[in-house]
């Protein structure tokens, strides 16, 4: 047991060295990378610096300016909210108005015609005292007035 312990040890000695050996073996080749492309790497380097230098001073108008976007937009969101309950209310009150114009309008044309209804009786009335003696009279005017036609049968 002793020599397996002693070589899980070894064996642990060994892996630590292949990977030091494997890290070391990379930074070198990314090295020689970079001495390959620096013009690659300056220039990805400078527009992140300057935008650094930019941004980094400004930080605190950017983060005033977001702020304000959000401000704007809740206000444009509660100005929409309100214009739609404006609206729903407004439609609302068109259809009480309509509903009662309606109903207005029922009832006078009901009532009118009511009225018409009593003002032929009463013609009618008129008409049967004025010809009591006369039948044929009576049923010429009443035909007139009723906008009725007089057909005579032969019976």
């Amino acid at each position: 047991m002793q020599l397996s312990c002693g070589s899980m040890a070894l064996g642990l000695k060994v892996m630590s060295l292949f990977s030091w050996l494997a890290i070391k073996s990379f930074f070198k080749k990314v090295q020689a990378w970079c001495r390959k492309y620096w013009q690659l790497l300056l220039g990805l380097l400078i527009p992140c610096v300057i935008w650094l230098l930019t941004v980094g001073r400004s930080s605190g108008k950017m983060k005033e300016v977001l702020h304000r976007v959000q401000e704007d937009h809740k206000k444009e969101i509660d100005v929409i909210n309100r214009s739609y309950e404006e609206e729903k209310k407004a439609k609302e009150l068109a259809e009480e108005r309509y509903t009662s114009a309606i109903r207005e309008a029922e009832k006078k044309f009901a009532e009118e015609n009511l009225r018409l209804t009593q003002k032929k009786k009463n013609e009618i009335k008129k008409i049967i005292d004025e010809h009591s003696s006369d039948p044929a009279e009576i049923t010429r005017q009443l035909a007139d007035k009723l906008g009725l036609q007089i057909v005579i049968s032969d019976g």
